[in-house]
């Protein structure tokens, strides 16, 4: 790197080209945004913000914390917790997800313990395969069930069999 070329800057000033340009003149909660020439707002979960994007927050709002340990950030919630927009809060999870997004508490980006990922987006519902019981944990259905509602009691059978009395038993080929 040559002298007097940035590639980043200290909190309140920004970045434009190679060289730090000071924003004291932006108020806080707002940055300067060079592709308009005036000052804009910060994302709504920053409480300050240096740009040039409205999400490089240079502080976040109370309850959140930073993702990283530089100078510029994005700001997050606790883990287990997502940022509802609609309330403006960190507000936990499903039960079912370690970690998620939102806008809702089902869109997870992890899975506990024992549930797999249905779905495959960068959100998506936990549970358990087919086959297996939903529960807090995946438990097996009986031989044959491709559903049920408990380990006993199939709801619907696998390609090959049929219903018997809550279970499932390979159909005859007479």
């Amino acid at each position: 790197m040559s002298a007097g070329v940035c590639n980043s800057c200290v909190p309140g000033y920004t970045i434009n080209g190679t060289i730090c340009i000071n924003s004291a003149g932006c108020t806080v909660g707002t940055y300067y945004d060079f592709s308009t020439s005036s000052c804009a707002s910060c994302y709504p979960i920053c409480s300050s913000c240096v740009g040039p994007l409205e999400t490089d927050c240079s502080a976040c709002i109370t309850g959140l914390v930073p993702q990283t340990n530089t100078t510029i950030f994005a700001c997050v919630c606790l883990s287990s917790k997502f940022y509802n927009f609609s309330s403006s809060n960190c507000e936990f999870c499903h039960p079912t997800c370690l970690t998620c997004i939102g806008p809702l508490a089902t869109n997870c980006t992890s899975c506990i313990a024992g549930l797999i990922a249905l779905g495959n987006s960068t959100a998506f519902d936990c549970g358990c395969s087919s086959g297996y019981l939903s529960g807090s944990s995946c438990v097996m259905c009986p031989t044959g069930c491709l559903t049920c509602i408990s380990s006993s009691f199939c709801t619907l059978c696998m390609f090959g069999y049929i219903p018997s009395g809550g279970l499932c038993i390979i159909a005859s080929l007479c």
